[in-house]
């Protein structure tokens, strides 16, 4: 489906040729949209050349608007990236330059700030937990929609949606706007084409078969639902991607380690108001975006911005980095610019490549053209060393150690670079084994070939033994698979050649914690508390390894309260104090339980041990509310679930019984007691099917179980079934005798 694209009467009289070329700013705020592509190539488009492409959509924002040609994503990490559209600062101001070390700071200004600080109603849909709220996105807008998926229990990281999902949400928040109401500001981000890639046969057959394009295909399609639900208003349209893919390019499968155009060379279009149609060719970047769209809806552009209004672009050469093979591999780091047509990389080996002749930079002129390159590269560097941008430190500023510790889980956890900064490190083009073996791993990991990863990284750690990455990868595997000795063994492997990583002692001290030998587990979370007090999450694991410990409670309450007076605000921390202390000091306890409440995920017993108190003060719904929270938390936790149950029941809050039963039976799916209160809850709801359905299925498990045949013959009964009715009543009435027999008889004696 091709959408007509709706750019309201300004930006139409201007695409006129009898308008002239600059056009009359709108009399009053255009709404904005902006649409940003996760893991999008440029060259994959229809409007970039591609024969191959099914993107009519987009083909048509971009002949209808204003195409940037040559735009340049600052870092091929969709964190990163973003924070550069939404401030329109490069990442190394930001102090956010991969997909782990930071989130966005409270101190930035974004575009979302400062559209509705000039009246707009500002709403986002996104689609990956990259970019969800916890990394500073939601800044600035009245409405965050970015509720995504798990994968399996617990593992975010590589979570997401389909843009169908996406559209439908955007779409819903559009509806719910009034028609004569503020201007808006919608942000939609589609996480599509990032891998694996896995279109809809649809999708696939329009593309070919190409699994990638095929992905692309999909976000085009949703974006011409979205454009045709965001209707003919006078607006600004904004398609940028975030970074691209190599797809072995360079031998790299996906992205993130190096800066060719593969990675580097996104879309950009924007078409509405204000815009003048056509084809910009000099190179420009992400950060330019922001700017951009202030000055097109005539909002101020703040003064400490790195990009430039793209109205009448500059020539100036656009910057780029990624440091991970140094963060990951200790080798020279990805640092370049664009300049005119020419690319340049800063390597031991430089790289310079002329992209009008060159585009797939197959030809490095410093070794097919020196004497060219001789003549060129001066330039290009000094225009590098222009930008000014300092290394990046290794370590994880301001990210909850939750993330960090995920990471490690599932294998993924950068090795911490503890090398010279300044110093010369080794050319990634020597080490490609290395590199593309890394690749691999990766790829085993994300179809779930585990033991196969543990060999590679064996044989990658007996090369390259000085590589932290790769036992630090290895040992997450090894947990996983549930062989501890083996995990500890890597770990320790990879504290030998790095005796300072906070990474390695994280991941050993979360090691011996799950060994149960929190004797020496405490001391390593201490270590990291110290070195790294902005993970809160680290300083409970050091409280709560020493509460693991019976003889160690005083000094894990006294720890704890030393923790709780350097950083007062840490509700969690609160929280384990309060659970620690309630038996002795009630009364100073629940003033802590009460803020540990508050925490993003309150602790063990926090809820639970408030939801006694409500109960004890006879409030019911309280005590129902406070102990729902600890099973939605600890769905295992037998004696939540026990008290959740019956205070719901109590306050015939069955709907709310429902929903804590099947948290309940996600853990645990055989447990008598909670089928028949969730078949029991259904019933009391008048949901006679649901009920019918938990009952068969709790007989099922449970045969001879006297309150679920009872259950099951009132549940006959209302179905219409008398006859049927009465003698399974006789049998619950016979199972229940014998129920009674079995407990009156008297224990067997002892031998």
């Amino acid at each position: 489906m091709i959408v007509r694209t709706h750019l309201g009467t300004t930006a139409l009289c201007a695409a006129l040729a009898g308008c002239g070329s600059t056009p009359t700013p709108p009399p009053a705020r255009p709404s904005v949209l902006l649409i940003t592509l996760d893991t999008t190539r440029a060259d994959r488009l229809g409007a970039w050349g591609y024969d191959g492409a099914h993107t009519p959509n987009l083909d048509a924002l971009a002949a209808a608007g204003r195409r940037y040609e040559n735009a340049y994503s600052p870092v091929p990490f969709t964190i990163p990236s973003h924070a550069a559209m939404m401030t329109g600062r490069y990442p190394a101001h930001l102090g956010v330059r991969d997909n782990s070390g930071a989130t966005l700071s409270e101190d930035a200004t974004t575009l979302a700030e400062l559209l509705r600080g000039a009246g707009y109603a500002t709403g986002a849909s996104i689609a990956a937990f990259v970019t969800t709220k916890r990394w500073g996105f939601a800044q600035g807008f009245d409405t965050y929609l970015d509720e995504i998926p798990p994968i399996g229990k617990g593992n975010f990281w590589h979570a997401s949606r389909p843009a169908a999902a996406v559209i439908d949400d955007a779409i819903g928040w559009l509806k719910g706007q009034p028609a004569d109401g503020a201007p808006l500001f919608l942000w939609v981000h589609l996480y599509d084409a990032h891998h694996p890639y896995e279109p809809s046969p649809a999708s696939l057959a329009l593309a070919d078969g190409r699994p990638y394009d095929g992905e692309i295909a999909s976000m085009d399609a949703e974006i011409g639902r979205l454009m045709e639900a965001w209707g003919d208003r006078a607006s600004l349209v904004v398609v940028a991607g975030d970074h691209g893919e190599s797809l072995g390019d360079h031998r790299e499968l996906e992205h993130g380690l190096f800066t060719y155009t593969a990675t580097q060379h996104v879309p950009l279009l924007m078409t509405g108001a204000g815009v003048v149609p056509g084809v910009v060719s000099s190179p420009v970047s992400l950060v330019d975006l922001a700017p951009t769209v202030l000055h097109a809806v005539g909002v101020p552009i703040p003064a400490d911005v790195d990009g430039v209004d793209l109205s009448a672009p500059p020539q100036r050469p656009v910057y780029f980095e990624s440091w991970a093979l140094r963060d990951r591999f200790g080798l020279a780091p990805h640092v370049g610019v664009v300049q005119g047509s020419l690319s340049y990389l800063d390597l031991p080996q430089p790289e310079l490549y002329d992209l009008a002749a060159d585009s797939a930079q197959a030809k490095n002129l410093f070794v097919t053209d020196p004497e060219r390159a001789a003549k060129l590269a001066p330039e290009l560097k000094g225009a590098l060393t222009s930008f000014g941008f300092a290394a990046p430190g290794t370590d994880n500023q301001n990210v909850d150690a939750s993330i960090t510790e995920q990471l490690a889980a599932l294998g993924y956890v950068q090795g911490s670079f503890e090398g010279d900064a300044d110093g010369e490190l080794p050319d990634p083009k020597d080490h490609m084994a290395l590199i593309v073996g890394a690749e691999r791993v990766d790829r085993l990991i994300a179809r779930g070939e585990r033991e196969q990863a543990v060999a590679l990284l064996q044989t990658l750690g007996e090369a390259n033994p000085t590589v932290v990455e790769l036992f630090l990868r290895k040992g997450g595997l090894l947990m996983r698979l549930g062989r501890p000795a083996e995990e500890r063994a890597a770990l320790l492997h990879a504290l030998d050649v790095s005796p300072d990583s906070v990474n390695v002692i994280y991941a050993l001290a979360a090691s011996y914690a799950r060994a149960g030998d929190y004797a020496t587990a405490a001391p390593l979370y201490q270590k990291v508390a110290d070195r790294q007090p902005w993970l809160p999450r680290v300083r409970v694991e050091a409280v709560a390894a020493l509460l693991a410990q019976p003889t160690k409670r005083g000094e894990a309450v006294t720890l704890g309260r030393s923790y709780l007076s350097a950083f007062p605000d840490d509700n969690a921390l609160a929280g384990i104090i309060g659970v620690a202390t309630v038996a002795s000091d009630p009364v100073g306890a629940y003033p802590l339980l009460e803020r540990g409440l508050l925490a993003e995920k309150p602790e063990r017993d926090v809820a639970l041990l408030l939801a006694r108190r409500a109960q004890a003060q006879g409030d019911d719904a309280l005590a129902a509310k406070l102990a729902a929270i600890e099973v939605h938390n600890f769905p295992g936790d037998d004696d939540a679930v026990a008290m959740a149950l019956a205070a719901l029941g109590k306050v015939r809050d069955y709907a709310g019984l429902v929903e804590v039963a099947d948290v309940a039976l996600a853990v645990k799916p055989e447990s008598e007691a909670v089928l028949h209160a969730r078949a029991q809850a259904q019933f009391n709801l008048g949901d006679l099917v649901a009920a019918r359905r938990s009952v068969d299925e709790a007989l099922a498990l449970h045969p001879r179980s006297a309150i679920l045949a009872l259950l099951d013959a009132n549940l006959l009964a209302k179905e219409g079934k008398p006859e049927q009715a009465k003698a399974r009543f006789e049998v619950a009435q016979r199972l229940q005798a014998a129920t009674l027999d079995r407990l009156r008889r008297p224990a067997p004696p002892k031998p």
